[in-house]
Parts: C-alpha cells; structure tokens; sequence
C-alpha cells in the first residue's frame, strides 16, 4: 500500500498551512505520522512543489518527493508519485496534508474493509453520519454524499443532499476526503477532462463519476476537521492537545 500526502506550499487561504507549526511540528507531519503508525501502509511520501516543505520535513524523518507546479490538484500530485513508485502496490492512498487529527486506526479500518470486498473497487473513501439539526449539514465546505443500496456514490454535493421533502426519511452523510485508488483508475482519471458538473461545485470525484468510474463509500465515526485559516489551525491545535491528554490517560491507567 502505497500513501501519498500531497502539501502544496501555496494555498490561497493560509499560504504555507502544509508546514505551519502545529504543537511545535509542522502541520502535515502529524497526518504523516498517523499513516507510518498504520499497519496497512507499506510507504508513506509526501508530495510538494515546494522547496521549502522539503527542507522543512526532511530533518524529521519524513521522505518528500518534488512533483511539478503545474498541477491543478492533490490528485495530480499523487498520481505523479504513484506513476514513479506505483508498480507492485494494489492501492494507492490519498490523505489530505490538512487534517491533523486523522487516527492511523481510521486508516487501518478504512483499508480492512476494502480488501474484505470481494473485487477491490475503482475508488473508495469515507463518509460519517450527519445529523440534520447540524449546523454543517448547510456548510458549503463540507461536501455531502448520497449512495445507492451497494454503498457506492451517487452524487457529492456542497448542497445538503437529500433535499428534505419528507423530513423522517431524510439521513445524511458528510463526506471525509481520503481517498484509495487502484493504480490504473487513478492514472486514468487524471487523464479525464474535467466535466461540467465538477466545474460547478468545485469536486473532482464528480469527474470520476460523470465518466462511470464508480467510488466506494464507507462510513466511519470520524469526524474531519481540516486547516484551512489560521482560526482552524489554533482549534485543531486545542483539540490535538486534548486528545493527546488523552491517550496518554489512556497508556497510564
């Protein structure tokens, strides 16, 4: 198993979030972290453009490749590696850089339940039940998934999907952005034209299923937290202090 963290330097919001400090480490070294500590991940690299995330990384141990500026998107950038380092690995992962508080156990159970299925599908991620007096359930930030009877994607939405015309039948998911993919499926998708309905919501998985490629959605009790701003980065910063008080509770009693 192969995971790619792509940590682009240049983020619009918080320029530099990749390696902003986060409890005296950078940012994407905690979701690095997580995926070493995974049982079920044979290599984790990191994947920048950025020179500077490299020199900020390396010293802690962590391996960073150097992936072209022209990429449009993370999954571009994971690609990249996955064409290098690829070959012999029956998935390639994708973990957001800006999600500290990812637990390898997350990904662990995640990968489980793909290689329990009895053909590994094209795409799979995860979702979390969402409830609908939720204040995010309207967030445009946090994407929502609707799944057919087999468990795999219908449609992703910033909208909350279903529309609510009859409110006891109403469930939702919001949608977590880790992503695994078959090798092949990802060097195709990447060579897709980015389709209409992707342009406006502003979700690549759309693309894959516009072309019929078809994404397994598992559900999960995490809950994403992702860094955006530099409000985000001081919430997370709290709330990963608490959870390491915490475990490390946990590891002395």
């Amino acid at each position: 198993m192969l995971c790619v963290i792509p940590a682009r330097y240049g983020s619009t919001r918080f320029p530099g979030k990749a390696i902003a400090p986060l409890l005296g480490r950078p940012m994407v070294w905690w979701v690095w972290q997580q995926a070493e500590a995974a049982k079920l991940v044979d290599q984790v690299v990191v994947a920048t453009d950025d020179e500077r995330v490299r020199e900020v990384l390396a010293p802690l141990g962590v391996e960073v490749e150097m992936t072209s500026a022209e990429h449009q998107s993370g999954t571009d950038r994971v690609a990249e590696v996955a064409e290098r380092r690829g070959e012999g690995f029956a998935l390639v992962l994708n973990l957001q850089g800006d999600e500290p508080l990812l637990d390898y156990r997350v990904i662990d159970r995640f990968l489980e339940e793909i290689f329990a299925q009895e053909k590994t599908p094209p795409i799979s991620t995860l979702a979390f039940p969402l409830h609908r007096e939720e204040e995010e359930l309207r967030d445009p930030n946090l994407v929502k998934v609707v799944v057919d009877g087999e468990g795999f994607a219908l449609y992703f939405s910033r909208f909350p999907i279903p529309y609510p015309r009859n409110v006891r039948q109403a469930s939702y998911l919001g949608h977590v952005g880790i992503y695994a993919f078959r090798p092949e499926v990802l060097a195709e998708f990447t060579r897709l034209e980015p389709c209409q309905l992707e342009l406006a919501e502003g979700l690549e998985q759309l693309r894959a299923l516009y072309h019929g490629i078809r994404i397994r959605v598992f559900t999960t009790s995490y809950r994403p937290f992702g860094v955006d701003t530099e409000d985000d980065l001081r919430r997370a910063e709290e709330m990963l202090r608490i959870k390491l008080e915490m475990q490390g509770g946990a590891e002395s009693s």
